[in-house]
């Protein structure tokens, strides 16, 4: 007799999290004494087990299988860079490259295997899921790049290359959202990344009249947009940005009375996009209401 498909799915879901625990557990106790072959040898051993039977679950096309594949192999994901990246650290500790160096290439070799089984992962199994955990993987690659870059070339990248490669990351999740399966969660993402992207930037060496002027531009862009797709990622996006970005322009560039005033400006500004923003397309707005259909005729 088989089991209801909830409780199969439970009881999938459990026995994913006992493979994980035990792991987790004989690394914790034995870590020392696994040696240089057998850490990474483990990880990638119960990796590998959940992406084999993520890949074959994932073969049947049903919601409750899609959900427990896209889960088991994100978990294999994980599993899987986390043994890359103890193999490369043993690596690095061989050929004596400097700490920090070796940090930077163990984490990018790491975070860059798991967005590739991400990515693969959500080609098989498409979720909500693995949505989340490439654009996790995506936006660490990006920072350990610039990283990386940092400590090979120090005198090369005085800006820092983390904040724009997050905005493009960001506009990239915004483009694509349509092809995607959950279209709304991905533009929410690309939202996020264009923000915090901008934010990054307040930290490092760019210039400070740059920060509120991109807020705006990409909260202005985010609305217009919106207008025309009509996507609450967007709307709530671009509103965000552009508060930020004119409490930025303010605190930059006004005090005293010129704060208050160009406040009133700003506020007006964007209560004036938005009323026209809200306005009804014309085409919409003329287009007559469907005529009810006609009874067939005795």
């Amino acid at each position: 007799m088989r089991a209801p498909r909830p409780a199969a799915e439970a009881l999938a879901y459990v026995g994913g999290v006992i493979v994980v625990a035990t792991v987790i557990l004989l690394v914790s106790r034995a870590w020392e004494g696994l040696g240089i072959v057998g850490r990474p040898t483990v990880v990638g051993v119960a990796g590998a087990a959940l992406l084999l039977v993520g890949w074959q679950i994932g073969a049947r096309k049903t919601a409750y299988t899609r959900r427990l594949a896209s889960t088991l192999l994100a978990a294999a994901a994980v599993c899987i860079g986390g043994a890359v990246g103890i193999t490369v650290r043993e690596l690095t500790i061989e050929a004596q490259i400097p700490s920090g160096r070796a940090e930077w290439i163990t984490a990018c070799c790491a975070v860059a295997a798991i967005t590739a089984l991400a990515w693969l992962g959500y080609r098989r199994s498409p979720s909500a899921v693995g949505v989340l955990l490439i654009a996790g993987a995506g936006a660490l690659l990006a920072v350990t790049l610039d990283g990386l870059v940092g400590s090979l070339l120090p005198t090369a990248q005085p800006l820092g290359a983390a904040g724009p490669l997050l905005c493009v990351l960001g506009l990239g999740w915004l483009v694509r959202a349509p092809a995607l399966r959950t279209p709304q969660l991905a533009r929410a993402i690309g939202v996020a990344l264009l923000i915090i992207g901008v934010q990054v930037m307040r930290f490092q060496q760019w210039p400070d009249w740059l920060i509120p002027a991109l807020l705006l531009l990409i909260g202005i862009g985010l609305l217009v947009w919106h207008s025309r797709v009509r996507a609450w990622p967007l709307l709530a996006g671009g509103v965000l940005a552009c508060l930020l970005g004119a409490i930025d322009a303010l605190l930059l560039y006004a005090a005293g009375v010129a704060l208050i005033i160009g406040g009133l400006v700003i506020g007006l500004g964007l209560l004036t996009l938005g009323v026209l923003l809200l306005r009804d397309r014309p085409a919409e707005a003329a287009r007559p209401p469907a005529a009810p259909p006609r009874s067939p005729s005795p």
